[in-house]
């Protein structure tokens, strides 16, 4: 069965993973991030970094303005639910022409307001792992990189 296909990208070949196996891939690397929350007793996890959201989405997500590491949206998974955050601006693009078809609740906040606001306001008790450096989370790029690369063996 040929679960991808590969594309020309300028000088590069980008895979592209056909829709119907793309919720399937959702779902596993869903199921592994909820392993983790479990096994570290986080309540949730926070995904802010660009490829970290493009490997969980299975998407080839525009990149950041000014090469940066953060977009204005993030991810965010509990053990039930499966959110995305995103501010008024970037909300439409995000649904509509990025991620299409995953089944997710939205969290919107306004362009003046952080993602940590918004996400403190889901999280009661802050007990988050992030994927960058917010003040009130803790930090484990690492071991979420050790995450995404574990599925690719």
């Amino acid at each position: 069965m040929k679960l991808a296909f590969h594309r020309k990208r300028g000088k590069h070949l980008e895979m592209v993973v056909p829709i119907s196996k793309r919720l399937e891939y959702v779902q596993l690397k869903l199921a592994i991030l909820r392993e983790y929350l479990r096994e570290k007793k986080y309540e949730a996890v926070l995904l802010q970094r660009q490829e970290n959201i493009s490997w969980l989405t299975c998407s080839d997500l525009d990149e950041p303005p000014y090469n940066l590491e953060l977009g204005k949206f993030a991810l965010l998974v509990t053990v039930d639910q499966f959110f995305l955050i995103a501010n008024n601006l970037e909300v439409s693009r995000m649904i509509f022409n990025e991620i299409p078809g995953l089944k997710l609740t939205v969290a919107q906040y306004s362009c003046y307001e952080s993602i940590e606001k918004e996400v403190n306001g889901i999280i009661r008790s802050g007990n988050v792992s992030s994927d960058t450096e917010i003040t009130s989370f803790q930090t484990d790029t690492l071991q979420l990189e050790e995450l995404r690369f574990s599925i690719l063996r």
